[in-house]
């Protein structure tokens, strides 16, 4: 399992099964791109993958190099 944060400081528990669990070496403070995530709300709000899930650790684009350079400079405090 893991916590994810965004950009508001709010989390949510992510839940990783089968190879994707396997085949990501996620740190603190990578940033992630999740995608076909199963969204729950037993005992509040989590996310889960699923058989065609897809995680992509420390992309290149804009959106998540201002991602790292708020989680760089104010969240990793908010954490």
């Amino acid at each position: 399992d893991f916590l994810v944060m965004d950009e508001g400081a709010k989390t949510v528990r992510l839940t990783v099964w089968g190879k994707l669990a396997t085949e990501n070496a996620i740190e603190a403070g990578d940033v992630c791109t999740l995608s076909r995530v199963r969204v729950g709300d037993w005992g509040g709000v989590s996310l889960s993958t699923l058989g065609g899930s897809k995680i992509s650790v420390n992309p290149t684009s804009e959106e998540a190099n201002a991602l790292r350079e708020w989680y760089e400079g104010t969240g990793r405090d908010a954490s």
